[in-house]
């Protein structure tokens, strides 16, 4: 099965949708690992970016691992399912922020 990022969520079922931000000093540049769960199925999606960004996916679940590949700067992860939020930031070239939303 083929995950997909979902462009407009009308018409989607509110508890499906996982939204995704990452925010910080701005052009701070991570790379990222979505593991997005749905149905029984996984599928892994890597990407780099420079904040600020945001994605949503239709999902279970979410694992996300995001490195800071920046010398300088700070990032900050947000994660939202359902209602619940999760965040995480931090600082510095090579550090790991890790979140499963389920």
């Amino acid at each position: 099965m083929t995950m997909q990022q979902v462009s407009e969520t009308s018409g989607l079922e509110g508890g499906d949708i996982i939204s995704v931000r990452i925010s910080g000093d701005t052009d701070t540049h991570y790379t990222a690992t979505w593991i997005i769960h749905r149905e029984g199925e996984s599928e892994t999606l890597e990407v780099s970016g420079r904040v600020p960004e945001s994605h949503e996916f239709r999902g279970d679940g979410l694992e996300a691992v995001v490195t800071q590949t920046s010398r300088v700067g700070h990032l900050i992860l947000e994660v939202s399912k359902g209602g619940n939020i999760s965040r995480s930031s931090t600082g510095g070239q090579g550090s790991e922020m890790r979140i499963n939303v389920r």
